[in-house]
């Protein structure tokens, strides 16, 4: 028969892999956990009906689901780039989603958000764009904008840019909120975003970059209630290009400001819009499984920032996909752990299918 693994208790597992491991790579406990929820129980599927929209803009704004089309104000610009188009976002022109769309997000799963972006350098000093959101600039109004600001400072040279995520709690006046420095302008970036109505989580990606942060409190501590802005998911329409506007005023380009020169040419790709999320990749999965297992075997050691986005890999790939195409590599992980660091599982083997199985505490 097969043998029967039993876990030990989570919290003596994280507590054995903080003291067994010296600091080479961080955070490797939650890396462990996630292989060992992955090898216990199944991994989620998306079970539940929502949707999946896709825009590559091969000359059309249309969904490539015909679910939920773009609406455009504005000027409609595309460019070829290597074998395929892309969207000129340019002056004052923006995409909306439906609100239809936002109506058919799942409250009780999740919402994913990704978009390819360039950000020429026109060489305009502090020129700014919303990248995408349903909301203004103003804090009291509630729901979520991320934007890219291209200002020349001692900490930000010419053709870098940064990017701000905020979401708000008017009630409670708060915010929640992260910064992504070091954009190089002229270059293609991938932003992510994801909202897990499960956990009350969301994470924001560039690249390979990620922040995750609660949905129930601020980095200080302060209570964040979400309710208002989940709401706004189903009232307020998703916007990229452009903030929204709010008691019929002036469209706000920069910050409270209304000016039109200082709006930054974007050029978008590939938007996808999802609920629940898309599955992960098995693939990806294997990759980054496979470069933990390296560095428990001393082949490629691994360091801080290195190992940080390896994590999100893992954390943001594992879901929705079958543990049969990662098993290999999992269970390559947990072998190599057991050689180099402590056991991760105790079992026992039984050859008949009466005598019972005993885990070790």
């Amino acid at each position: 028969m097969k043998r029967l693994i039993t876990a030990k208790p989570i919290s003596k597992l994280v507590n054995q892999c903080k003291s067994a491991f010296s600091g080479k790579l961080v955070n490797l406990s939650r890396i462990i956990l996630l292989v060992a929820v992955a090898l216990c129980v199944p991994l989620e599927t998306n079970a539940q009906s929502g949707f999946d929209s896709n825009y590559l803009f091969e000359g059309t704004i249309a969904d490539e689901s015909s679910a939920y089309d773009l609406m455009l104000t504005g000027t409609e610009s595309f460019s070829s780039v290597n074998d395929g188009q892309v969207f000129n976002l340019i002056g004052e022109s923006y995409l909306d989603a439906p609100l239809a769309l936002g109506t058919s997000i799942l409250m009780g799963e999740s919402f994913y958000m990704s978009i390819d972006f360039m950000m020429p350098d026109e060489g305009i000093d502090e020129s700014a764009r919303v990248l995408f959101g349903n909301k203004d600039w103003v804090g009291h109004h509630d729901g979520f904008i991320l934007y890219l600001m291209n200002e020349k400072t001692a900490w930000q040279p010419e053709g870098i840019a940064y990017l701000d995520f905020l979401i708000t709690d008017p009630s409670n006046s708060v915010l929640l909120s992260g910064r992504f420095y070091d954009i190089p302008m002229g270059e293609w970036h991938t932003v992510t975003f994801l909202i897990d109505f499960k956990t009350e989580m969301v994470t924001v990606g560039l690249d390979e970059r990620s922040i995750t942060q609660s949905l129930r409190e601020d980095a200080d501590g302060g209570v964040f209630n979400p309710e208002q802005f989940y709401q706004s998911l189903a009232t307020q329409s998703i916007r990229i290009g452009g903030p929204q506007v709010f008691e019929d005023s002036p469209i706000e380009w920069h910050n409270g400001s209304t000016a039109t020169d200082t709006i930054a040419e974007l050029h978008v790709d590939n938007l996808r819009l999802a609920s629940p999320r898309p599955a992960g990749s098995a693939s990806a999965t294997n990759s980054v499984l496979t470069q933990f297992t390296d560095h428990l075997n001393g082949t490629t050691p691994l360091y801080d920032a290195a190992a940080e986005n390896l994590y999100s890999q893992l954390q943001t790939n594992l879901y929705g996909i079958a543990f049969s195409d990662v098993e290999a590599a999992a269970r390559a992980f947990i072998t190599s752990h057991n050689t180099n660091l402590a056991p991760l599982y105790i079992g026992a083997r039984s050859d008949t299918l009466d005598k019972k199985m005993v885990a070790s505490t």
